[in-house]
């Protein structure tokens, strides 16, 4: 019988492990406390992951809301172009929505 390895990087697991961090901290109400963590190095993936759980959001009136969270993260880290971006999307969202 052949065993099959299977190899996971180093990448891979540590930004498992930050998604698992970030998803229990939101969930748990920390999310304030997330956007004050520098994550020197690993702020990318932070975006992407919280990005990522934002565009998996179907319902208008999600909690918790990662678009908040994610908007939050990129001000609080500077990026207000960013920030300012993810607004301007929500509105056309919502905007199409009232128009169903």
């Amino acid at each position: 019988m052949k065993r099959t390895k299977f190899r996971v990087s180093a990448n891979d697991r540590q930004r498992g492990a930050l998604e698992v961090l970030i998803v229990a901290m939101v969930e748990h109400g920390r999310s304030t406390k997330l956007s004050s963590f520098p994550f020197i190095g690993l702020q990318d993936n932070v975006d992407d992951t919280l990005l990522s759980k934002a565009e998996e959001v179907v319902d208008v009136a999600p909690y918790p809301s990662y678009h908040k969270i994610l908007f939050s993260w990129r001000i609080q880290h500077g990026d207000f172009q960013g920030g300012n971006s993810l607004t301007a999307h929500k509105l056309m969202v919502y905007s199409c929505l009232c128009h169903v």
